[in-house]
């Protein structure tokens, strides 16, 4: 077991994972076939305000969360990079600029994730240890990828959404905190979702935690708790900026997924953050390892 695996092995940190996938707005997967190159260059950013947003909220609530960065948008947001570290939060990788894995040979996989990587620890000077890929995009159609991360020297990923959905997800994936490949220090955290009446429910954040009502998203995430595995949350700074520029000529179901209730999210992570113990991905992970030897 490698070095710093062993150090947070000591630790006994909080129960849930938070996690944040730092983006513009405008580089979600959605928008992919809408927004261009040309667009890009004139599109205001809005990724700094709305993570620093976050960081207010989560020294609000004295929690600590990670954030799975863009190397991209890290290298022109080297000041909000500065503030996630000196906050005593953990940075891990994104990919470059979400490229979907699956669309990525096993050599453009390896390239992307060791520059990502050594970009974001030239700018934070941390070691970068944990990756998710962009919309979830590591499963059977990926058979490299694991083996890439772990040849670039990343320890854990949290890549992984076991449900059904059209643009992301494995619903025969597995659910629980595992080794891909069998022996070896490398570990995969897939996002939290409840298993109910032969369903999965996705309840691990994003654009659900947005559309349903607190009171039935708690409940649910009350039952998954009660299982003893730790929960995975992730969610987006664009989701808690209502301000943002409206991208035009989305299809509906796009532009409902995007835009539903960005005005109430912010309240709602608050009220969620003072539910339940939350903490860094990789202290999560370290703890539940101690606790249980897979």
């Amino acid at each position: 077991m490698n070095k710093i695996m062993t150090s947070l092995l000591s630790r006994n940190k909080n129960f849930n994972a938070l996690t944040v996938d730092v983006e513009e707005y405008f580089q979600v997967s959605a928008f992919e076939n809408i927004i261009t190159p040309q667009h890009i260059s004139v599109l205001p950013r809005r990724v700094s305000y709305a993570t620093h947003k976050l960081l207010d909220l989560f020294n609000d609530k004295s929690v600590k969360a990670t954030f799975f960065t863009l190397s991209s948008v890290a290298l022109i947001e080297k000041e909000l990079i500065k503030r996630i570290i000196d906050e005593g939060h953990e940075l891990a990788s994104h990919g470059i600029k979400h490229d979907r894995v699956r669309d990525l040979t096993a050599q453009q996989f390896y390239e992307d994730i060791t520059t990502s990587k050594k970009t974001l620890e030239d700018i934070s000077g941390t070691s970068i240890t944990g990756y998710r890929a962009p919309s979830f995009s590591i499963g059977q159609d990926t058979p490299f990828a694991y083996d890439m991360l772990i040849k670039a020297g990343y320890i854990y990923s949290s890549s992984s959404h076991p449900i059904k959905h059209d643009h992301y997800g494995d619903a025969g994936a597995r659910i629980d905190i595992h080794r891909p490949i069998k022996d070896v220090d490398f570990y995969e955290f897939p996002i939290t979702i409840l298993p109910l009446f032969g369903k999965r429910f996705p309840i691990g954040g994003g654009g659900w935690f947005r559309l349903m009502p607190y009171c039935a998203y708690k409940k649910l995430m009350g039952m998954a708790f009660s299982k003893g595995i730790p929960m995975m949350f992730y969610t987006h700074p664009w989701e808690y900026d209502p301000e943002q520029p409206r991208v035009e000529n989305l299809p509906f179901k796009t532009r409902f997924r995007h835009y539903i209730n960005l005005n109430k999210t912010y309240k709602k992570l608050g009220l969620l953050l003072g539910a339940y113990d939350w903490g860094r991905t990789d202290e999560v992970l370290a703890s539940y390892l101690k606790k249980n030897r897979i």
